[in-house]
């Protein structure tokens, strides 16, 4: 009996233990309709003594991927869609251009044309839904429908306008890519599905174990570590999972990969390391849309908060929320939230809105509970964080607290990007503490702590980046003034600081298209490019520039073109897209009245910058709302606004400004905030002008309040209400920011003004008054036809002329299009001729090298030789370089010809010439040095010497080659192979560019003996491109 019941306890316990282990399993849950969205970025460090490519730093490729569960087909199986929605690659290098590319926001490919086969590529992936079969018991993931897709990507491929080997070549990297795509999905998804929890701080997948770490009901995070040993390199593993125990999704995933090679001394040495990450970034069935912020203040200076988020895809719009204290200083309040953000949030004092405020950014996400104390002391304040997201906003606090201590510099920074209300008196007294606050600002890795996500770390830290480029791009205005203070030192030290800054800064690393606070700090970092590059700016001094602001100077109707055309030359991708955005709203808050256009004018104009938005972005939220808001524009143009009946009268009576339009003229007053803006000076222009109806619109979220208020205030004028549950007046009416409008309209219904001043309401009026009068003067019919007989006469006269004009000027058209084309075949023809005469000398060095037995030497001239070939292969496509570029060629070939004839060689060039942007005729100088080698340095002993000097001379520049050879006669009676081509092919070259643009291109060769000197030296002379 005894056995027995042993047997029973022992089997009851492992049944009990084997149960256990089922439940502690993880699973991946699924559901139908439920919609994934995930991103994979995996990131190359390489170490610059072991370059994968020259100054290559940083490489990085990311997918964002959405996958959607179409149905359910049995307990386990599921069919699922896989859409890759964008491909964004970054190149950093240590030195030069970084490189960009962004499926979504692509480049014009008229633009790129070197990027075609890659646009097409991105373009045909994007747009392709995968069907795909999960079997989560098997833990796998199929393709379906393979013979189906291959077919259709074939087909699309095959409408393209591209070689029959690019397509060969193309359709190999489309299967491929599909292949990862779907190989980094099932990886995502099924990666920790079954995976076991054998310990209390353990999961095992196949052979490794992971640590946990923290476990709570909503959130499981693992780490793992280890090092892989190879015969001459060490691999360093190191991995962070943040993991969703109720569904089995990573929340997020990171593995660094560092890599070590043994060198000479034994020692293991970084070569590279690599980062691969996943992040989800929308699970249907788990976010929410909301954001609750909660807290409780000790000693509040203020009644209220106020909470501005950022409300449209794109542009500036922000929504206001008020935050009431109760009577224990507490608050609660839930709001929309679409996207991770930081929002702001500021006291608010109903009594005295104008008394001095302190604000500050925090950081939140949809579906968290942002919760915090906040005590004020004496001016001081401190927020202690407990809610979602903590770390991250205690240390955000931290940072703008440090600039909220620059008590001088003033701060608005509620309004993004930041406003600077400080004098110069005040910067220039206390310059050197502002520079050192914002040289520290910001913050990295390494200051938070390791179970802070990778989402909203980085996040936090490209903000902080963005608002320290949009203090730095207020401050720099600032220089001009400096510089005719000769007292004050130290300060252009300063402000180089600054501007290397601003140079160095990767717009495209920290750029976020969510942010408004990214959005406006490009504007001001487009206009810093701008003001720096004098072709495109307008005419404004120093003062000008510090009074207007950035997002205004550029966005004139004159400028919008100018401004919207350039900006490419400074942004690309999601950053040149979202700027062109904003142009666009921006100039839908102007009405075409202010700017003197016809609506059919002004509606073009804005419907052009639509579509060159859309050539370049694939971003469907972002186009679909700029339609909806030029569809809001046509609706307003046309009139269909005032014909909206949302609008009600104090009788509760549902109304529309049409229904004021007709009988007399009309001034339409629409107040956006205050009830009471310039009510009492609006009734007594309605008393004044009784022939006038004067109306005045408001709107609010209660129609009670505001007719208790109407009693109160008696108005005079027809009174309008609009519920903002219903509507917003900005929305309705495409109101400028500017202030509350005023429209004027005649009796017929014409409106006269949208944008009157009410002080000089009378002259408007006066012009409505006078469009609606229509006085007509008989004409008797033989004055009537002696009118029509002289127009006619006069417009054949006109014709007659315009047509010899127009033949005339087709001729001289013609001609001078036949010279130019010369010209430019005569050019080409020229630097064809450089190329051979060029490698000819180069192989003839290797050749000499060889023959001297000189094996290295030769090896090295070599190698730098092909360096050279590629760049000289490139830049003899092109009629001009840099000057930059220029130089560089010229180092490559002298370092070559050091190899072989052993000279000094000194560059001078004047630093007050921009060399990336002086423009100079391709290959013009490596003829100059290689003539004064073979034919001065070359057969003189002693000491040889080559110089190259390039002087600034206002409008041009001089560019000087000076040997200390054997001279111009000794190197006449000399013998050489070498026909000297290249000095005569300059010359003639220069000639002709003298001829084909204007300007004085010289080219002058001077013996030094004439200075007493030995040598030779070449002087030519090249003006600034207009």
């Amino acid at each position: 009996m005894k056995t027995a019941r042993k047997i029973s306890l022992s089997l009851f316990f492992f049944l009990l233990f084997i149960a256990s282990q089922a439940q502690e399993k993880l699973q991946l849950k699924l559901e139908t309709g439920q919609s994934i969205e995930f991103s994979h970025t995996y990131t190359q460090y390489f170490s610059l003594s072991f370059p994968a490519i020259k100054n290559l730093k940083e490489l990085e490729e990311q997918w964002i991927l959405d996958v959607k569960v179409l149905q359910q087909l049995n307990d386990h199986k599921y069919m699922l869609e896989l859409h890759p929605k964008r491909y964004i690659t970054n190149s950093f290098f240590d030195r030069g251009p970084n490189v960009h590319f962004d499926s979504m926001f692509p480049t014009d490919p008229s633009e790129a044309a070197h990027l075609k086969e890659s646009l097409v590529l991105y373009d045909i992936i994007c747009d392709t839904k995968l069907k795909l079969g999960i079997d989560l018991s098997k833990s796998e993931l199929i393709t379906l429908e393979n013979e189906a897709l291959n077919a259709e990507l074939n087909k699309r491929l095959q409408q393209q306008d591209l070689p029959s080997e690019s397509i060969k070549n193309l359709s190999k990297q489309l299967s491929s890519t599909i292949n990862q795509l779907t190989k980094t999905t099932s990886e995502y998804l099924l990666k920790f599905n079954h995976a076991n929890f054998l310990k209390k701080d353990s999961l095992q997948l196949a052979d490794n174990d992971f640590l946990i770490t923290q476990r709570s009901e909503k959130q499981i995070q693992l780490a793992h570590q280890e090092t892989i040993h190879h015969k001459t390199q060490t691999e360093e593993h190191r991995s962070k999972i943040i993991l969703n125990p109720t569904n089995g999704l990573i929340t997020e995933s990171i593995h660094n990969i560092s890599y070590l090679v043994l060198g000479k001394d034994n020692q293991y040495k970084p070569r590279s390391k690599s980062q691969t990450s996943y992040m989800l970034l929308h699970n249907s069935k788990q976010n929410s849309k909301q954001l609750t912020i909660s807290g409780y203040v000790e000693h509040p200076e203020w009644d209220s908060f106020q909470i501005i988020v950022p409300e449209a895809i794109a542009g500036n719009d922000s929504k206001k929320y008020q935050l009431l204290l109760d009577s224990t200083n507490h608050f609660s309040i839930t709001i929309p939230f679409s996207y991770q953000n930081l929002f702001f949030l500021k006291n608010h004092h109903k009594q005295y809105p104008s008394r001095k405020f302190y604000g500050t950014y925090m950081y939140g996400e949809p579906g968290d509970t942002i919760r915090f104390q906040l005590l004020v002391h004496k001016g001081s304040r401190t927020i202690n964080h407990t809610g979602s997201h903590a770390i991250e906003n205690t240390l955000l606090f931290q940072q703008i607290e440090e600039i909220n201590s620059l008590h001088k510099l003033d701060f608005n920074i509620s309004r993004i990007p930041i406003n600077l209300n400080m004098s110069f008196d005040d910067f220039k007294k206390d310059f050197k503490p502002i520079f050192e606050t914002i040289k520290s600002l910001g913050l990295t890795n390494s200051d938070f702590p390791e179970k802070v996500p990778e989402k909203s770390k980085h996040f936090v830290i490209a903000q902080l980046e963005m608002l320290k480029l949009s203090i730095v791009l207020k401050l720099i205005n600032f220089k001009t003034l400096f510089i005719h203070l000769k007292n004050i030192e130290e300060t252009e030290s300063i402000f180089q600081d600054f501007e290397k800054f601003i140079d160095d800064f990767e717009i495209s690393r920290y750029y976020h298209q969510n942010s408004t606070l990214s959005r406006n700090t490009v504007t001001d970092y487009t206009r810093y490019w701008l003001d720096k590059s004098a072709k495109y700016t307008l005419p404004l001094n120093s003062f000008s520039a510090l009074s207007h602001p950035a997002n205004t100077i550029y966005r004139h109707h004159f400028a919008q073109k100018n401004y919207s055309d350039h900006i490419s030359l400074f942004l690309q991708g999601a950053p040149l897209a979202y700027e062109k955005a904003n142009i666009l709203l921006y100039n839908l808050t102007y009405s075409p009245p202010i700017m003197n256009l016809s609506n059919e004018t002004w509606y073009a104009q804005q419907t052009d910058l639509y579509q060159n938005i859309v050539s370049i972005s694939n971003d469907s939220l972002l186009n679909n709302y700029l339609h909806e808001e030029l569809t809001k524009l046509k609706s307003f143009l046309d009139g269909q606004s005032f014909d909206q009946r949302l609008l009600v009268n104090p009788q509760g009576d549902t109304t529309s400004i049409a229904n004021f339009i007709g009988e007399k003229p009309l001034v339409l007053y629409i107040s956006q905030g205050n009830w009471g803006n310039s009510r009492y000076y609006f009734d007594d222009l309605s008393e004044k002008y009784p022939d006038v109806d004067f109306v005045y619109l408001v709107e609010g979220s209660s129609f009670d309040d505001w007719t208790s208020y109407l009693q109160e205030a008696t108005p005079k004028a027809h009174q309008l209400f609009l519920n903002t549950k219903q509507s917003r007046l900005s929305k309705m009416f495409k109101l400028p920011n500017s202030g509350p409008p005023v429209f004027v309209f005649d009796k017929n219904g014409e409106l006269i003004t949208y944008n009157a001043d009410l002080n000089q309401i009378g002259k408007y009026i006066k012009k409505a008054r006078a469009s609606a009068e229509s006085p007509q003067k008989e004409v008797d019919q033989s004055t009537l036809f002696g009118i029509i007989w002289f127009m006619g006469g006069t417009m054949l006269l006109a014709l007659v002329a315009f047509l010899i004009f127009k033949a005339r000027m087709r001729a001289k058209l013609q001609k001078q299009k036949q010279e130019k084309r010369l010209q430019e075949l005569q050019l080409s023809a020229i630097r064809a001729q450089m190329n051979p005469h060029f490698l000819f000398n180069s192989l003839n060095s290797v050749q000499n090298l060889i023959q001297k037995n000189q094996g290295r030497e030769a090896h090295l001239y070599l190698s730098d030789f092909a360096g050279l070939i590629r760049k000289v292969l490139k830049n003899s496509q092109q009629e001009e370089l840099s000057l930059a570029e220029e130089l560089e060629t010229l180092n490559q070939y002298i370092k070559l010809e050091q190899l072989r004839f052993g000279f000094e060689f000194e560059q001078v060039v004047d630093e007050s010439i921009d060399q990336n942007h002086f423009m100079v005729p391709s290959l013009i100088l490596q003829p100059l040095a290689e003539n004064a080698i073979l034919h001065g340095l070359q057969h003189l002993q002693g000491v040889r010497k080559l110089k190259v000097e390039v002087k600034n001379l206002g409008t041009m520049i001089q560019i000087n080659m000076e040997d200390n050879g054997i001279g111009l006669k000794k190197s006449s009676q000399i013998k050489s192979n070498s026909n000297g081509i290249g000095l005569n092919l300059n010359e003639e070259r220069l000639k002709l560019m003298a001829e084909k643009y204007g300007g004085q291109y010289t080219f002058r060769l001077v013996d030094l003996s004439q200075e007493n000197r030995q040598g030779t030296r070449v002087e030519i002379t090249i003006p600034e491109e207009l």
